[in-house]
């Protein structure tokens, strides 16, 4: 089960289609915040998330963030048409848009492989995660939207 989250309805279209083809059940949403919504009310598995890293509401970024910590084990590919603007972590896998149906399925099988989620993370990453837990509350059930918010506030700070 794929969870593909993108503000653009054409690319959600497209990425289903491919993804479909591929086997693949996919859950779509339009938005970060439409997908963290998704994840705490979801009783079934996901094994992926692949998300935009650059939408309204809540960010690719933030989603990606919020997930390694209260749910580390779910894989994330990023994918954005702005690799200038990116910033590199080593454990969130970018993939440049447009993507054709190899360069897709190839990324998403890595990321399922898991090879890209065996990397510890970077020491700032991981402070980051630990002030994230530590006002967000390490509850597995927390707030998956409101630790957006504790994010937000972490990189005012």
């Amino acid at each position: 089960m794929v969870l593909l989250v993108d503000d653009e309805e054409a690319i959600r279209w497209v990425g289903r289609r491919l993804l479909e083809a591929d086997g693949w059940t996919v859950i779509a949403a339009s938005d970060g915040l439409e997908a963290l919504q998704i994840i705490q009310t979801r009783t079934g598995r996901l094994d992926l998330v692949i998300t935009d890293l650059n939408m309204p509401r809540v960010t690719g970024r933030e989603l990606a963030e919020v997930l390694s910590v209260f749910r580390p084990g779910l894989p994330v590919l990023g994918v954005s048409g702005f690799l200038s603007a990116v910033t590199q972590d080593r454990r969130l896998p970018i993939l440049p848009k447009p993507y054709t149906k190899g360069s897709l399925l190839q990324a998403v099988h890595l990321a399922c492989g898991g090879s890209v989620r065996l990397r510890r993370p970077v020491l700032e990453n991981r402070r980051r995660a630990r002030r994230l837990r530590e006002l967000a509350g390490a509850d597995p059930a927390v707030d998956l939207i409101a630790a957006v918010q504790v994010l937000r506030e972490i990189e005012t700070s």
